[in-house]
């Protein structure tokens, strides 16, 4: 009782880069794309709003410390 065995089809080659099929990703892309940058630019805002703050609050010590001199 000996059963023949197939062997199995093997795939295609693709004939070029457009019959590559696509896999969809693209709109997740974007979308991770946009999570990433509005973290990142309300974090550089908020380091750019706080030396603001430091630099001006040091700059008006001084100069109220002229005035007074």
């Amino acid at each position: 009782m000996h059963e023949e065995t197939e062997e199995p089809d093997e795939p295609e080659e693709p004939d070029g880069p457009h019959d590559v099929p696509q896999a969809g990703d693209a709109k997740e892309q974007a979308l991770w794309g946009a999570l990433l940058t509005i973290p990142a630019v309300g974090a550089a805002a908020t380091l750019a709003l706080s030396k603001k703050k430091r630099y001006r609050g040091k700059h008006a010590k001084q100069a109220k410390a002229r005035q007074k001199g």
